[in-house]
């Protein structure tokens, strides 16, 4: 072929060498390749896709939305507060200056709650408190009356264990003196007088010791 057929050739050659424009990355191709690596060039300069006016290379296209890009969408500092007013990352700087006064009243009625919550938590715990401390000298009202109780029963215990001891030794006594008297009984007949004025004695030393069992019977009934 003739020079000129051959220059066109190499003009247009699918085949003819070619580098990437972008000048990080001069990746040496084939020229039926560069429209598929231009497509994803991770050095290719780019625009932002939102139209802020910045420029980078395509592998911080996402660094640059989430982060820096003035038209990024904005959550304002005081939208917990009240604050609904919708705007970009460029934005927020003039939406804070223009609304500053409305943002110090959303902080001071958020302010006013919280005093108003904290309020009514301390009178809250003062209640609490004070309810603890009626209870706890209640407890020990409780314990101090169970000790005085406690003792009591056993002073009542010691008491009747001394009246059981007393009511068997009267009536071991008792069961003496009616021996006593039943033998003198069988010579009651006699006309010993000496006889007549002991069993007279022992007649009336037994009915004491009746009425003293008696009542020692009833006092440990009593205790029970």
């Amino acid at each position: 072929c003739s020079a000129d057929e051959a220059g066109r050739h190499a003009a247009a050659c699918p085949f003819r060498a070619h580098s990437c424009a972008s000048p990080r990355c001069g990746l040496q191709m084939s020229a039926h390749e560069a429209g598929a690596h231009d497509a994803q060039c991770p050095w290719k300069v780019l625009g932002c896709p939102r139209g802020c006016g910045a420029q980078f290379v395509r592998q911080k296209v996402g660094e640059h939305l989430e982060g820096s890009c003035d038209r990024r969408e904005a959550v304002c500092p005081f939208a917990k507060i009240g604050c609904g007013v919708l705007c970009t990352q460029g934005e927020l700087s003039q939406h804070l200056g223009d609304h500053s006064s409305q943002h110090l009243l959303f902080a001071l009625a958020v302010i006013g709650r919280q005093q108003q919550i904290l309020s009514g938590a301390t009178a809250e715990l003062l209640d609490v408190r004070n309810r603890a401390h009626a209870a706890e000298a209640e407890c020990v009202a409780y314990r101090q009356e169970i000790g005085s109780l406690h003792k009591t029963l056993t002073a009542m215990q010691k008491e009747q264990s001394a009246l059981g001891k007393r009511v068997a030794a009267s009536d071991a006594h008792l069961k003496k003196v009616d021996v006593s008297m039943a033998k003198l009984g069988s010579t009651a007949g006699s006309s010993d007088r000496a006889a007549q004025t002991a069993l007279s004695k022992l007649t009336g030393e037994h009915s004491k010791l009746k009425a003293t069992v008696d009542a020692l019977v009833s006092a440990l009934k009593r205790e029970k």
